[in-house]
């Protein structure tokens, strides 16, 4: 579990590291009105990826800085294992940091380890030429079958706390499949096959709110609750309810571009700047998590779509708790003809 200093807000990271060339991050927060947003981080060989609302690949500056912080965690909790450790000071250890564990071509950084008492690391921090990076300071060890790990890490930058971690479960000896690393955007990693729904998509009354340029989940998600209270007051006075569960308006890449206030019941004649709209064809993908929502997916259901009738934006419908699936990304058409 992660505390971030600057907010104290709060984030869930499993992390799986393997030898050689694999590791992932998984992390999940909860905004405040109860919505998870996942995202994953994975090095895969000489790739780091990334997933969002979509699987991307860092590049740039920023992948051996990815890369980096991979190789920081990953040396902390194998220690003192997967690295060529050598030694600058009595209590200082020192290892270079390639782009494949198997290629020793130029470093792309090293890490610097300092070691307590007991020769485990206090603190481990990595370097790019003469720039230092994230400092991991250890403030506590425990155990799982003959395996010390770091119960509490604190993460510095500068002199500066940036978070804290605090490892609640450790496991040792466990298997993956490769494309576990890949992080195949087909949702097959989840075991799970994507399948087309096609069903009448209901009548709706709704209002479109577009949200600010280049939003990201967790900013639209966080949008929700202001926005609703603009009109609920108003509604009210008219007998009209809000349906409590959001629909975004989506990009072709699947990020969100408005959200869609729908009415609880549509009703025939709108309150000005709200527009109904009838029972329509529509299709279906439903989803676990909001990291499964792209351009990928998107595609699967515009494929589907039958070329006489035209699809409408995609949009993504978010689920009771309740629900098998969390989301529903969903596309309208016209009748066709």
């Amino acid at each position: 579990m992660i505390t971030y200093a600057s907010t104290g807000q709060t984030e869930e990271v499993l992390a799986s590291f393997v030898f050689p060339d694999r590791a992932r991050l998984d992390f999940k927060m909860k905004t405040p009105t109860g919505i998870e947003i996942h995202r994953t981080l994975a090095l895969y060989g000489d790739r780091i990826l990334q997933r969002r609302s979509k699987v991307s690949s860092v590049e740039g500056a920023n992948r051996p800085l990815a890369r980096m912080t991979f190789e920081a965690k990953r040396a902390l909790f194998a220690w003192p294992l997967g690295f060529e450790w050598r030694a600058t000071k009595d209590n200082e250890r020192e290892a270079l940091v390639h782009e494949l564990d198997c290629c020793k071509g130029e470093p792309i950084g090293r890490l610097v380890v300092v070691l307590d008492d007991e020769g485990r690391p206090l603190s481990i921090q990595g370097h790019r030429g003469s720039r230092a990076l994230e400092k991991l300071g250890v403030e506590g060890w425990g155990e799982r079958r003959g395996r010390p790990y770091p119960e509490r890490i604190v993460v510095s930058a500068a002199g500066k706390k940036i978070m804290e971690e605090a490892v609640t479960e450790f496991r040792v000896n466990q298997r993956f499949l490769d494309k576990f690393f890949r992080l195949d955007e087909t949702g097959a990693a989840a075991g799970r096959p994507l399948r087309v729904i096609e069903q009448p998509m209901l009548e709706m009354t709704y209002r479109r709110e577009k949200l600010k340029k280049k939003s990201t989940w967790k900013k639209a998600l966080e949008s929700v609750p202001k926005i609703r209270e603009r009109y609920v007051e108003k509604l009210a006075s008219k007998g009209l309810e809000l349906d409590p569960l959001p629909t975004f308006e989506l990009d072709s890449t699947g990020a969100p571009v408005a959200l869609l206030l729908r009415l609880k019941k549509a009703v025939d004649d709108p309150p000005r700047g709200w527009t109904t709209v009838g029972v329509r064809p529509g299709y279906f993908l439903l989803l676990s998590d909001l990291e499964s929502v792209g351009a990928f997916q998107i595609g699967l259901l515009t494929r589907a779509v039958p070329r006489d009738r035209h699809p409408g934006a995609p949009m993504l419908r978010i689920l009771p708790e309740s629900s098998t699936a969390r989301y529903a990304l969903m596309v309208a058409t016209d009748t066709g003809g």
